[in-house]
């Protein structure tokens, strides 16, 4: 399902929901909508707000500010300039040059700038299941394929990942937000996730660092354990 079979909407999604609240709170005077798609985030502005789109597959939304064409792997483009907050929805998977993409997103922010991320979340509780019977993430069905899809996700980063790749660029504060969804979807998911949760609070429990703490506290989250989707912000030093 896409943006397209809603006409006028831009709220059918969950994480959406949690992405605007977060852009609302923060109110940026200026957005780069990464792998902008349709393009929705001026729809669920309070406030004013500048929004440069990127894309590679779409045409420019017609309510943006401005519009460019770009290859995810090769990051942001130099003429982008700077701007308040970053928004990256539902693309990260389709990474393939991870540095290059975080540390320009991160050279086109504004100090105390925000990098909001939505993603797949691709160690929920069932699919844990899943990576134990198939042995590798249910996203991840291109094996075979004999070309690039330019919809392939080459891999699911899950939230260790991408925090990881977020601290090595300079960015901090990093939180996963909740989203409304059903946490779990099935019951017996809470015998997977109380498993998961047991390994957990043993390594916070020999957590060495607030940062180490910090990070194990997050992944006992029930958005972690058993949602679907992620939103993660991360900011760049003021």
């Amino acid at each position: 399902m896409s943006g397209s079979d809603h006409p006028g909407r831009w709220d059918f999604k969950p994480y959406r929901l949690t992405v605007a609240r977060i852009l609302n709170e923060h109110k940026p005077r200026s957005v780069l909508d990464i792998a902008c798609g349709e393009g929705w985030i001026k729809k669920c502005m309070t406030s004013s707000v500048h929004v440069h789109g990127l894309d590679n597959y779409t045409d420019a939304p017609t309510d943006y500010d401005l519009f460019s064409k770009f290859d995810m792997d090769y990051g942001v483009p130099d003429y982008c300039g700077v701007f308040d907050a970053a928004v990256c929805c539902e693309a990260i998977t389709y990474l393939q040059n991870f540095e290059v993409f975080f540390s320009s997103v991160h050279r086109h922010l504004t100090p105390g700038g925000l990098f909001v991320i939505s993603v797949p979340n691709p160690i929920y509780a069932a699919s844990r299941v899943d990576q134990l019977i198939q042995g590798f993430p249910r996203a991840n069905n291109y094996f075979v394929n004999p070309v690039a899809d330019s919809h392939m996700p080459w891999l699911p980063l899950n939230f260790y990942q991408i925090r990881f790749l977020l601290g090595i660029n300079g960015f901090s504060d990093i939180v996963v937000h909740d989203v409304d969804e059903p946490k779990p979807k099935h019951i017996w998911e809470r015998l997977v996730g109380s498993i998961a949760k047991a390994y957990i609070r043993s390594r916070l429990r020999k957590s060495k660092s607030p940062d180490e703490k910090r990070m194990w506290t997050q992944a006992l989250s029930d958005q972690l354990i058993y949602g679907r989707r992620l939103v993660i912000t991360a900011t760049k030093a003021s």
